[in-house]
């Protein structure tokens, strides 16, 4: 009797199929502790937990984010702060404008003790 390639093919990796799955849920219970007996009695617990194990959610870190702070002094302004911490190739205006956006200050007047938070 001769049979048909592609037939066999698809036998081949139904069988691969079965076989993978039955030693999946076996290491599963072996890590679980369960006995196998349990497991023949709840065939429904095994295909699910066998269907969790091949999806594994991916948890990413999220960058941490670097929050600089200044102290206000006596006799600081905002113009110095800015002119202090400036970044290479911004204007002092616009930071200045950055940094009472990012404080959500309506002017320029900080006061002494004031912490600000730097953009």
């Amino acid at each position: 009797m001769k049979m048909n390639p592609n037939r066999l093919m698809r036998r081949l990796i139904m069988m691969a199929g079965v076989v993978a799955s039955l030693l999946s849920v076996a290491i599963l219970h072996a890590y679980a502790g369960n006995d196998p007996e349990e497991a023949a009695a709840s065939q429904s617990y095994t295909s699910y937990v066998a269907a969790s194990v091949a999806v594994q959610p991916v948890a990413y870190k999220q960058p941490v984010k670097t929050v600089y702070t200044v102290d206000v002094c006596p006799g600081d302004t905002l113009w110095e702060i800015a002119a202090a911490h400036l970044p290479e190739g911004e204007s002092v205006r616009s930071y200045m404008n950055k940094i009472k956006k990012e404080n959500g200050l309506k002017n320029a007047d900080i006061r002494a003790g004031q912490i600000l938070v730097l953009p």
